[in-house]
């Protein structure tokens, strides 16, 4: 039904791809996508050593138009 993407840089999180089929569009699948990559992200970042109050920053690389 959908898909997202997140790559890891040493600076940040890069969400770069997030598709949602059409006719499931409605059904906010997109939404539930991005607070689970927001999850994934809070997870990896205090795994990684960084401590919950810090910033971790996540940039989305989408089109113009979108």
């Amino acid at each position: 039904m959908g898909t997202i993407r997140c790559t890891k840089t040493e600076q940040y999180y890069k969400l770069s791809r997030l598709a949602v089929l059409k006719d499931f569009r409605k059904y906010r699948f997109g939404r539930a996508l991005v607070q689970s990559l927001h999850d994934f992200v809070k997870a990896d970042a205090n795994a990684s050593g960084s401590r919950v109050s810090e910033t971790v920053k996540i940039i989305a690389h989408s089109q113009i138009p979108v």
